[in-house]
């Protein structure tokens, strides 16, 4: 009776949570709160709502995610890390912070749910493998398989209705779910950073982590003196971008044995010396760029395998009045513009899968593969109302483009709201196109050619046309029939 209880209250609350708006914060206001060095308090009051909110937003819009991704062995898994998080945070929300030992205690939760959801992203990308090999072995499903993009068997594959894509779906559901994760992930570490150093843990709790552990921040900008909880205000955008450039060349090194140069260059009216500085992330904006950096080694390395000379890459950046924009070119290949929809597309990759992280074979990080380099890393420029996309010329090469906000008061998290809206996308629904579509045409078209064909008979082009277009024969017939006795009655 009383776990009866239990459960009924957590459900409660979990729809009472779900059904508040997240509270979206721009990075003005984290620098101001960590430079005037509030009490801790000020943050727990804060975040003993706001975490609920986020976390549960985001476990009951995955509840509505369709049943054959959502009985994976993966997302199982991450619903009950999700539970779990959610519990231990709601036992904050009845606490007084002004009891130290309550802060003590929320320092070390926060960093135990920080460390259980550190492999989320990995977990989750498991679970959308195992929901596609359980549509690929599914009789009933039919699929049209791709070895090349296995993202096409789910796209060919209709779940509910002919119109209904389940990839759409779990597209639409995974940009929300990761970008939910950055923005918890931010409040966390903020706090963190800001207060850990401040406290002394007195407990040793073999389940607990540690307060050493606590102060674990993966900042690629050596100033770390710069940073206030994630933030840095004075971050060298260029020494970055080399940082950036020259990993990415190791890495590139040790797969292909050989890499290319970049040439950086820069240009403001407002800055001084050879510096360009705004206030961001410094880890969000070395993952962006690192991506990057990646993508236009290898596409030049691709192209120009065996060559003694290669093209180097070039990384220009500019500060203007609204945006700080960072435009990194190459000279591989190029994207054919019928592949540029699906450039951000989550595990879809032109390079072969590489095995998992565990394989004993695996001796050096693999350079691509796992197709979520482009998307997450999307995630992480939009996070902060910027963006990312690209420009690319088949044939010649890609310019990959981001843009930043300059002013911190105007960058501004970007979160996902569990409305009625973001429901809709979740049920079966029909879809008619209100443009006609020259690929389906012309798939209509041959096949009907092909069909004559295969059967033996004369291929007669415009029935076929005409069965392109929804008609058959004698409507072709009587309209033919009908114009030729308006020509008499002439």
């Amino acid at each position: 009776m009383r776990l009866t209880k239990y459960l009924f209250s957590v459900f409660s609350d979990l729809q009472y949570y779900a059904h508040c708006t997240p509270i979206a914060l721009s990075m003005q206001q984290l620098i101001d709160f960590g430079a005037k060095h509030r009490p801790p308090q000020d943050s727990f009051n804060f975040l003993q709502k706001e975490l609920p909110v986020r976390m549960a937003n985001i476990m009951v819009e995955m509840s509505l995610l369709p049943e054959v991704l959502l009985t994976t062995q993966s997302v199982t898994q991450i619903k009950e890390w999700y539970d779990m998080s959610f519990k231990e945070l709601l036992e904050f929300t009845k606490l007084d912070p002004n009891k130290p030992k309550v802060l003590e205690r929320f320092l070390v939760t926060l960093g135990n749910v920080k460390n259980r959801h550190s492999s989320v992203v990995e977990t989750m990308a498991e679970g959308v493998r195992e929901m596609r090999l359980k549509l690929l072995d599914d009789p009933l499903s039919e699929p049209i398989i791709n070895s090349s993009n296995i993202s096409e068997v789910i796209r060919s594959t209709a779940m509910y209705s002919p119109s209904w894509s389940l990839d759409e779906t779990v597209q639409y559901f995974l940009d929300r779910f990761y970008m939910n994760r950055i923005s918890v992930n931010m409040l966390i570490e903020t706090h963190l950073s800001l207060f850990s150093r401040r406290s002394t843990m007195e407990e040793d709790d073999s389940d607990s982590i540690s307060s050493d552990e606590l102060d674990s921040d993966a900042d690629v900008n050596k100033e770390v003196h710069h940073l206030i909880g994630c933030l840095d205000p004075r971050c060298d955008v260029i020494l970055l971008a080399k940082n950036a450039f020259e990993d990415a060349k190791d890495l590139c090194e040790k797969h292909f044995g050989f890499s290319t140069d970049c040439q950086f260059a820069h240009y403001s009216d407002s800055i001084k010396g050879h510096k360009v500085k705004m206030t961001y992330v410094p880890s969000h904006l070395y993952h962006i760029l690192f991506e990057l950096f990646k993508n236009a080694q290898k596409a030049t390395l691709d192209k120009y395998t065996g060559s003694p000379k290669l093209p180097p890459l070039s990384c220009l950046i500019s500060k203007g009045e609204e945006d700080v924009v960072i435009k990194i070119s190459d000279r591989g290949r190029g994207i054919a513009r019928s592949n540029l929809t699906n450039i951000f597309r989550y595990q879809c990759s032109s390079s072969p899968t590489p095995p998992p992280p565990d394989d004993e074979t695996l001796t050096v990080s693999p350079l691509s593969g796992y197709g979520y380099g482009l998307p997450l890393s999307r995630l992480y420029a939009r996070y902060f109302s910027g963006d990312l996309w690209l420009n690319s010329i088949e044939g010649y090469g890609t310019d990959a483009m981001v843009a930043l906000k300059a002013k911190p008061s105007e960058a501004t998290e970007i979160l996902p709201l569990l409305n009625k809206t973001a429901s809709s996308h979740y049920s079966p629904h029909v879809q008619i196109n209100d443009w006609s579509d020259s690929r389906q045409i012309r798939k209509r078209y041959v096949s009907k050619v092909a069909a004559a064909a295969g059967s033996g008979s004369s291929v007669d082009a415009s029935a076929a046309t005409a069965a392109t277009l929804g008609r058959s024969k004698q409507e072709v017939a009587g309209s033919s029939s009908q114009s030729s006795s308006s020509k008499v009655h002439d």
